[in-house]
């Protein structure tokens, strides 16, 4: 019966949705696999307008934002930093087009560093300061330069503090840091 696999097919797609939410990618990938078996046509991601049929696609697209959210977790609370480093670039590897904010950037830069991994997270402070366009970008520098600091590059460190001094000094600046 067409209509009872239809629906067979919808709780499947249902039920990799919540998978890919709980950052079970893989099972998620699998489910959605199972119902296209079930409906060729099926949308995998009926939230969206266009028709979405790539599998790993789809459960990319959900399940990195959470793995995101569980990196900034890890290393904000658990100070767990090598376990949030591979919680944001396992998002990026299953959704490689994933924008992630400057402030989840500065999140894992910050704490990693204050967490005695400044080395390990200079790429996320990079992404941070590469990611604010406007000219209040002397927050994000600051964290850069912590990082530098505890790196021993203390030329670049300096270059950042006195953006962050600069911009201290504008309170217009500071009222609209992002």
């Amino acid at each position: 019966n067409p209509e009872i696999l239809t629906k067979a097919a919808s709780n499947l797609v249902e039920e990799g949705e919540e998978l890919a939410k709980n950052a079970s990618f893989e099972a998620a990938v699998d489910k959605l696999k199972k119902a296209q078996q079930l409906d060729a046509n099926i949308d995998l991601n009926p939230q969206t307008e266009e028709l979405d049929n790539a599998p790993k696609v789809v459960a990319g697209k959900l399940t990195a934002p959470f793995l995101v959210h569980q990196g900034k977790r890890l290393v904000m609370m658990n100070h767990e930093v090598k376990e949030a480093i591979v919680a944001y670039n396992k998002s990026l590897k299953i959704a490689p087009n994933l924008q992630i904010s400057a402030a989840d950037w500065y999140k894992l830069c910050w704490y990693g560093s204050l967490n005695n991994h400044a080395k390990d997270v200079m790429f996320a402070c990079e992404k941070t300061v590469a990611a604010v366009k406007s000219p209040n970008i002397g927050f994000r520098k600051g964290a850069r330069g912590l990082a530098r600091t505890l790196s021993g590059d203390y030329k670049g460190a300096i270059e950042d503090f006195e953006a962050f001094v600069k911009w201290t000094d504008n309170s217009k600046e500071k009222s609209q840091r992002q």
